[in-house]
């Protein structure tokens, strides 16, 4: 009797070795992946849409945080420099016929105006910030001192930026944080 020849169609695997052959499966969580120059495969994936979001979203946050920095160092260019030519800001609503600022004549008028009644010691300390899609919102506290009396003036209240290629376009301020929050979308 001859000796019985096997065939096979694949190479042998050493022997313990645990791998598999490749599959299309397998290939799949690569195909988003590219070659670097040296032609080995890159570990960084391209961004995905949530990933620009997300960068988007935290680049509103810098925008927004630069802005209260320049209003605390008195910079009005600075903090214009953040928000478009035609931007809109919407005082807080429980302010008898509160204006809509429009523009950066507007804008640069409220700076002035607000460096007339407060002293120059004045300033915004930032408590909270958060992002959602093209908003930002951000809890504030406003400590400042009347320019003539020199009393204390301490308040809180909530502001919604919206951003529009990485500018403010329009903001609302709000003493109710739930009544920001529903203008950001964010309310549960």
């Amino acid at each position: 009797m001859g000796a019985v020849s096997r065939i096979r169609t694949k190479p042998a695997r050493p022997p313990g070795c645990r791998s598999r052959p490749l599959t299309a499966s397998w290939r799949a969580p690569f195909a988003n992946r590219r070659l670097s120059e040296r032609g080995v495969l890159d570990r960084h994936p391209p961004p995905t849409a949530r990933d620009t979001a997300g960068a988007m979203s935290e680049e509103n946050v810098e925008v927004v945080r630069r802005g209260y920095e320049a209003l605390n160092r008195r910079d009005t260019d600075a903090w214009l420099e953040g928000a478009h030519a035609d931007a809109e800001f919407h005082d807080l609503p429980t302010i008898p016929d509160a204006p809509v600022r429009r523009g950066h004549a507007d804008l640069r008028k409220w700076v002035e105006m607000m460096a007339d009644v407060w002293t120059e010691d004045s300033y915004y300390e930032v408590k909270e910030v958060k992002a959602a899609g093209s908003f930002v919102v951000t809890a504030v506290r406003t400590h400042a001192w009347g320019r003539g009396s020199g009393a204390p003036i301490e308040i809180d209240f909530f502001q919604v930026f919206e951003m529009r290629e990485g500018k403010v376009q329009r903001a609302w301020s709000h003493f109710d944080e739930e009544a920001a929050r529903r203008a950001a979308g964010l309310s549960e």
